[in-house]
């Protein structure tokens, strides 16, 4: 099941800034009263919340609000550098695709601005990502195909999903 936290517009995309700056709960806690909800009355059911980027605070949160609830699993690629989150037996975080080390999720403002400014001259990054869909940020991908994405992802849901 997908939750589509932000509309797929400029307004949309203002408004998910807006709410991401201001450290806002309300779309968290709106998601895990849905989950909840779904757990009383399906109480064989695990959830596995997927995020990336900004997403991943969202996800954090929402884990948060339903730690003691231990069919919920969260995995988060490429959160922002200013998030930390909390550590958690039922999450996985990264920071990393394997190959390059997330520019966005590590703060690395002069490989982003390199990165940017070479894109105006038609260089694209040997490891492309963006962030908001129009900054670029090298290693802010995290594709299936990338060997180290898959394999952390597929070991965390092994080990926690067991039958």
């Amino acid at each position: 099941m997908d939750y589509q936290r932000t509309a797929r517009s400029l307004s949309g995309k203002f408004s998910e800034v807006l709410a991401s700056s201001s450290h806002s709960l309300n779309k968290s806690n709106e998601l895990s009263a849905k989950l909840d909800f779904l757990l009383k009355h399906l109480p064989d059911l695990k959830i596995v919340l997927g995020s990336e980027s900004n997403g991943a605070v969202s996800a954090t949160n929402t884990l948060m609000f339903l730690r003691d609830m231990p069919e919920v699993f969260s995995i988060e690629t490429g959160p922002p550098v200013w998030h930390k989150g909390f550590d958690h037996e039922r999450r996985l975080l990264m920071r990393s695709n394997g190959l390059v080390p997330d520019s966005f999720s590590y703060g690395d403002i002069k490989t982003i601005l390199s990165a940017n400014f070479m894109a105006l001259f038609g260089r694209s990054p040997k490891s492309p990502g963006n962030v908001l869909l129009y900054i670029g940020a090298p290693g802010h991908e995290y594709s299936w195909e990338h060997a180290e994405v898959k394999k952390q992802i597929t070991d965390f849901l092994t080990i926690n999903l067991k039958t």
